[in-house]
């Protein structure tokens, strides 16, 4: 079997790297098969005679991002069906499904095998605004994914549309659609350690400080401002005990907000606006105490949840969604709404209060989110 695996669109904001690295090291240990990736980052490659990597060309990328976004999938999506007949694949493996939908639901003629990783399904999806037009735009982009949806089905080469953790969104679509959605594990990934990385002194940390991690891309998604309104509104005793540690490449505007905070906070707040790391990402999550997930408008799977559990770290994840679900199904900690400012006070405090109370045992999760469980679902072997 010959596989074409793409992602033309890696970015350093999120684990999307690590999901096309992760799935090379595994067939490195699996070699069945031919594969063939298409990407537009290099990996670390090894030398196998089944095993090739095409990093898109700086001409090839500046041609696709000079279009609009519909033009850009559509071209690339042409790109990418002509690299699959150049290498004789059999199968397709879109490691971002959602950005094709359009060319593929017009592309009905195509003789491919094709699958791919569904990261924004809109089944979980709702509205938690209170504007009427916040309402409406809600209700605006909630139609579009469901028309683009059902428009990329009418090929019927499309096989397997994977959903990250969510069985509710597989089983309630496919009673729909018929028995094209597969539920997928997100995948915790096997990180080596590095000694030599010590979070305390590089942020310089005090040992006796309880850690609380916001770890990934910050925007507005991950209500950095109302987390640290709640650590504001703690007693001094317990405010004074904690340091913030927000980690992870910044929009602009949070950036900015970040660096106007008042300095009346009286808390301890570091920030590394830049992407990490996979050694340095694993040693925070060990080294850290609490782990935050609260975030707004966010319904499907996280990997900040994996990384947690991994380490037995106890995470405050938002009260909808998929992560929300997991949390309570495996008991990994504590959900919240996130807007409400009182409730993670009483949620901190209660942690800095009583640790014992909230330890976790995430090993379960993890087994059942390993390497192993992603890449042989995800290509089927």
């Amino acid at each position: 079997m010959n596989f074409l695996i793409v992602d033309l669109n890696i970015q350093f904001d999120g684990h999307k790297f690590g999901f096309v690295q992760e799935t090379l090291n595994w067939i490195v240990k699996n070699q069945e098969h031919k594969f063939h990736f298409l990407v537009n980052q290099k990996l670390e490659v090894p030398v196998l005679s089944n095993v090739k990597v095409e990093v898109l060309s700086k001409v090839k990328e500046q041609f696709f991002n000079a279009k609009s976004p519909i033009q850009k999938f559509k071209e690339q999506w042409n790109f990418i069906k002509l690299k699959a007949h150049q290498f004789n694949a059999e199968k397709v493996i879109l490691m971002e499904f959602d950005i094709y939908q359009m060319a593929i639901g017009k592309d009905k003629n195509t003789n491919l095998d094709i699958s791919g990783i569904w990261f924004r399904p809109y089944h979980r999806q709702v509205s938690i605004n209170e504007s009427l037009v916040e309402e409406l735009k809600f209700y605006i982009s909630h139609l579009r994914k469901k028309l683009a949806f059902n428009f990329a089905l009418r090929n019927k080469n499309l096989k397997k549309v994977f959903v990250l953790n969510d069985k509710q969104t597989v089983n309630v679509l496919n009673e729909k659609f018929g028995d094209r959605l597969f539920y997928l594990p997100d995948p915790v990934f096997e990180i080596a350690q590095d000694s030599s990385i010590d979070i305390h002194s590089k942020y310089n940390i005090k040992s006796q400080q309880i850690i609380f991690l916001l770890f990934g891309y910050i925007d507005q998604r991950k209500n950095v401002l109302n987390i640290i309104e709640a650590l504001r509104n703690l007693p001094p005793q317990f405010k004074s005990k904690v340091s913030l540690l927000i980690i992870g490449k910044m929009s602009s505007h949070y950036n900015e907000l970040l660096n106007n905070l008042n300095e009346d906070l009286n808390l301890q707040i570091i920030k590394n606006n830049d992407f990490v790391s996979d050694s340095e990402m694993n040693t925070l999550f060990k080294e850290s105490d609490l782990i935050l997930r609260m975030n707004i408008n966010f319904f499907a799977s996280s990997g900040i949840l994996g990384m947690a559990a991994k380490h037995n770290k106890p995470s405050i994840v938002s009260n909808y969604g998929v992560v929300a679900d997991l949390t309570q199904e495996y008991k990994l900690g504590k959900i919240v709404d996130p807007m409400n400012t009182n409730s993670l006070t009483i949620l901190f405090q209660d942690f800095i209060e009583n640790q014992k109370a909230w330890k976790i045992d995430g090993q379960p999760y993890y087994h059942d989110h390993n390497t192993d469980a992603f890449v042989g679902t995800l290509l089927g072997i």
